[in-house]
């Protein structure tokens, strides 16, 4: 079993999912199972953060994103009881501006580093471009929705020899004419987590592109 945590950012631009889908990430990750039920928590949802909010790792934000301070339960996940993962949700960003200004300082810091950032099919092709372009995200691995895979290879170059994994990642998991719900993008971050547990457990992974 390990319990090594799995830091991850999301890029979401729905509001009520920047602390609907951390919250249904909470408190552990075991194997794609979903979460162990627990008592209720008392702890406060995460709030948006104005830029003057320091990060406990002295890093300033200096624009408003969805920041999970150190008083918060999922930067301090329960570890996972049986055979799976620990996600440490770090941030959640609504806007490529706030996750432009704020990245590079998280990925320089080894506790804020994330492994990988999770972005939403709220983002077009330019969005995810600039975002890619930011200093330091392309040592990191993304992951995005199926049906933004022809977008996210004309930006990173490239492509997948392999047709049924590619057919298979198209739409998986996502509902048709409509946003995910927030259960449906958690859900979604567990299987990936899952699927590529041994990649992120060593840091690997720079610069690919995994799709749900």
């Amino acid at each position: 079993m390990s319990t090594t945590p799995i830091n991850i950012i999301l890029c979401g631009k729905i509001p009520s999912h920047q602390a609907a889908v951390p919250k249904a990430l909470e408190p552990e990750y075991n194997g794609g199972s979903g979460p162990t039920p627990a008592g209720p928590s008392s702890a406060p949802p995460p709030q948006l953060l104005p830029f003057s909010t320091p990060h406990p790792s002295s890093c300033h934000l200096p624009t408003t994103c969805v920041l999970l301070d150190d008083s918060h339960p999922h930067l301090h996940p329960t570890p996972a009881t049986g055979p799976g993962l620990t996600l440490s949700v770090l941030a959640v960003f609504p806007t490529v501006s706030a996750f432009a200004l704020a990245f590079p300082t998280l990925v320089s810091n080894p506790d804020t580093a994330p492994a990988i950032i999770f972005m939403g099919g709220g983002f077009d092709r330019e969005e995810f471009r600039e975002a890619y372009a930011v200093s330091g995200a392309a040592q990191v691995p993304w992951a995005r929705p199926g049906v933004m895979r022809a977008d996210v290879e004309s930006v990173t170059g490239k492509t997948s020899a392999d047709e049924e994994a590619k057919s298979e990642a198209e739409g998986a998991g996502m509902p048709a004419g409509g946003p995910p719900s927030a259960e449906q993008v958690a859900a979604a971050a567990r299987k990936v987590c899952d699927e590529h547990k041994v990649v992120l457990l060593k840091r690997g992974g720079a610069g690919e592109v995994w799709y749900y």
